[in-house]
């Protein structure tokens, strides 16, 4: 859903989305002006398209022709690392993440003593550094991944010193000064040590100049202006909030272009709760052609149908299961599974699924780390608040209200389940626009669980900021964003954080 204002169990964490920007775009073709031995000519060019489009064949097809037509041409070495990463990111298998870290070492010796006076010779070796950081990283090899991305960080930024006219620079620079930004406090000593600065003013600002540029007809690297259009959207979506503008841009991407334009475009109908068209755009996939599963969308049609409560939800959740060779959300999707068996009355059938969470999977991503606590804390879900939850992700925001109302006595017996109904209730007014109550239901969420280890008080001041923020009402909306970051040791601490920082930094404060 939203990478802003989404549902916690359902979203992505904002490491999680870092990921997915920067690595889905750090490749992108540059210009058809040619080097010695940097050649982006139309064959390569068309070659980039597929890969992008995940067409591996026909994509292999035209590099072996360019190679064979253009044997100094160093791009298709460039291209086929480009889809081996593309593998390696989207299937998560060992020996894809094998292949790629022999490419990079490959690429390395073979881009060595090149043209230095091409942009593309510190463009290319940047970008091989860049996207095998944030590989080595979501295989958590955290320290080599840390050393690589500084590395590409470096040499972007050198290659901006020398080409400043050379646009594609701002592709990934825009994104990793974003990010930088809405880095949490308690980690910015690491990037000054690293000498990586940047803000996510500076960073969007970067990528709307690549994408408004790329969108004049003109422009010598108009090809460029769909990629720039991705990678805008989702930093924007996430980290600046403009609705306006957002809607905009969003209304020119097309999901029959191909399986990332149909993933942009669901996630942002996700995003803004509306279910029923995320699935909608899910069954245009059947029309795409592309012969590099993405098993993913399977997870977000489980979710989708999830949300309203569709007992069918569970097919697509084991078809990705099943069909998956990863690790990614798989805990989490055994756990919806089990949520489906809750809702529909089984207990046991539950407590049987929600085990498997334990033996599946890893806990990269917050929403399998919610998972594996949900597993292992063996507390079964409040059903009425669960079906609240879920209905409230999809955007049924009524019925996810009758769910919480007029219960029996003693229905929401235990603390957490009181804070819960809190925050829900607050989550639903706030998006029915009720808002003297949402902001009601928000502070009593506060005042009773910011001391606990629950995500509830935390992320309600968040919402809350983010709330008066859209009224334009700055000084409450600050004085929110501080009370989440002063909130400590809860769950979801980094992915909230990051959020109120974002907030501070649209309203123009630095925390």
């Amino acid at each position: 859903m939203s990478f802003f204002n989404p549902p916690i169990y359902s979203q992505f964490s904002m490491r999680t989305l870092a990921i997915t920007v920067v690595c889905f775009l750090f490749f992108f073709p540059v210009s058809k002006k040619a080097f010695a031995s940097f050649d982006f000519n139309d064959n390569c060019q068309k070659a980039y398209t597929e890969i992008f489009q995940l067409r591996f064949s026909t994509a292999n097809a035209l590099i072996v022709a360019e190679e064979k037509n253009n044997s100094e041409n160093k791009i298709p070495s460039y291209l086929r690392h480009y889809m081996l990463f593309y593998k390696s990111f989207i299937s998560e298998e060992q020996k894809d993440f094998i292949a790629l870290k022999k490419s990079h070492q490959q690429m390395l010796t073979y881009l060595h003593g090149e043209d230095e006076n091409s942009p593309y010779y510190l463009y290319c070796k940047a970008e091989t550094e860049i996207t095998m950081s944030f590989l080595k990283i979501k295989n958590k090899e955290y320290v080599s991944g840390a050393l690589a991305l500084r590395r590409g960080y470096k040499m972007l930024e050198e290659n901006k010193q020398k080409f400043p006219s050379f646009k594609p620079n701002l592709k990934a620079l825009g994104v990793i000064h974003a990010f930088i930004g809405a880095v949490p406090q308690n980690y910015a000593w690491l990037l000054k040590i690293a000498g990586m600065y940047g803000t996510i003013k500076q960073g969007i600002n970067e990528l709307g100049d690549l994408f408004y540029s790329t969108s004049i007809p003109s422009s010598p690297y108009k090809f460029l202006n769909t990629e720039a259009q991705f990678v805008f959207i989702f930093s924007k979506q996430y980290l600046q909030k403009n609705e306006n503008e957002l809607a905009a841009i969003y209304e020119k991407v097309n999901p029959a272009d191909g399986p990332l334009q149909l993933f942009a475009k669901m996630n942002y109908h996700y995003y803004r709760y509306n279910g029923d068209k995320v699935l909608a755009i899910l069954a245009e996939r059947k029309k795409l052609k592309y012969d590099y599963p993405l098993h993913y969308l399977d997870y977000m049609e489980g979710l989708a149908r999830l949300n309203k409560l569709d007992t069918t939800s569970s097919i697509y959740f084991y078809k990705y299961i099943n069909n998956f060779k990863g690790t990614g959300f798989i805990k989490s999707a055994y756990q919806k599974i089990a949520w489906m068996d809750l809702i529909l009355g089984n207990k046991k059938k539950y407590e049987e699924t929600i085990l498997k969470v334990q033996t599946s999977g890893n806990d990269f991503t917050d929403e399998d780390k919610q998972a594996q606590k949900e597993s292992e804390n063996k507390s079964i879900p409040n059903v009425y608040l669960l079906r609240a939850r879920v209905l409230f992700d999809g955007g049924y925001f009524n019925e996810a209200l009758y769910q919480l109302s007029d219960k029996p006595h003693g229905t929401f017996s235990t603390i957490k389940e009181s804070l819960e109904l809190n925050y829900r209730l607050a989550r639903i007014y706030d998006k029915t626009r009720n808002n003297k109550q949402a902001i009601n239901f928000y502070e009593a969420t506060i005042r009773a669980g910011e001391k606990t280890t629950y995500y509830y008080a935390a992320n309600a001041a968040l919402q809350a900021g983010i709330m008066c923020e859209n009224l334009k009402d700055s000084v409450n909306a600050i004085s929110y964003y501080k009370r989440a970051l002063a909130m400590r040791n809860h769950e979801y601490q980094n992915s909230i954080d990051q959020k109120a920082k974002a907030g501070l930094n649209r309203l123009g404060k630095q925390e």
